[in-house]
């Protein structure tokens, strides 16, 4: 299975910029407000203390994504600089849901009352899936190729403190069942488009099917 490490991790430029940059455990939530501050000030971006706290509490496990997240928030504000709490829960309301359904999935515990939570579109969700699982699948292959964390932190461009983490996470999770659930997420969201099947039926159809591999 190949996969393009630029749509999976970044750009080489992206890389760069966040490899500098410290990344903390996601439990000093100090620290992280302090450097979300610090790199908005780059986009002249002030937020709403709310606003503030709901960011990272999104990206606080996703630090490398931050400096590209705030330049979308910049784009959407224009010309406006002030970061309300309507706008961040506007761009990342679906953000928690997408990550518990990601989790519901490896853990193998399908519950399909989890889809009525959900904030997103279906075909947004289909893709996000996916991108999750095409991570932890490169991840893993990388892992079983006993690479450590800091040589797939180089390959990868993630920190290898996440690395780590990513890796516990799918340790009782197999490659093939990832590889299995990438493809049947990209049958369902190409049935999706081409008005095989309904949309809002979707993502039920896609737990359900799980339940076979």
């Amino acid at each position: 299975m190949q996969f393009e490490q630029s749509f999976l991790f970044g750009s080489p430029q992206e890389k760069e910029e966040t490899k500098e940059l410290p990344v903390y455990p996601y439990w000093q939530i100090a620290e992280i407000k302090n450097k979300v501050t610090s790199l908005a000030k780059k986009y002249n971006l002030k937020f709403e203390k709310n606003a503030l706290e709901y960011f990272v509490n999104v990206f606080k496990e996703k630090q490398h994504l931050i400096l590209k997240e705030l330049e979308k928030i910049s784009t959407y504000l224009m010309p406006e600089t002030l970061v309300p709490n309507d706008t961040v829960h506007a761009l990342y309301s679906g953000s928690y849901n997408i990550d518990e359904l990601y989790s519901m999935i490896l853990s193998g515990s399908f519950n399909t009352n989890a889809i009525d939570t959900l904030s997103t579109s279906t075909l947004y969700t289909l893709s996000a899936l996916q991108n999750k699982l095409r991570q932890s699948s490169m991840l893993k292959v990388y892992a079983e190729s006993k690479l450590n964390k800091d040589q797939i932190s180089k390959l990868t461009g993630l920190h290898a403190y996440r690395v780590e983490k990513e890796l516990l996470r799918i340790k009782n999770t197999s490659l093939d069942f990832l590889k299995k659930t990438i493809n049947k997420l990209s049958e369902i969201e190409f049935k999706v488009k081409t008005g095989k099947i309904d949309s809002a039926n979707a993502l039920e159809l896609f737990l359900v099917s799980l339940a076979s591999f």
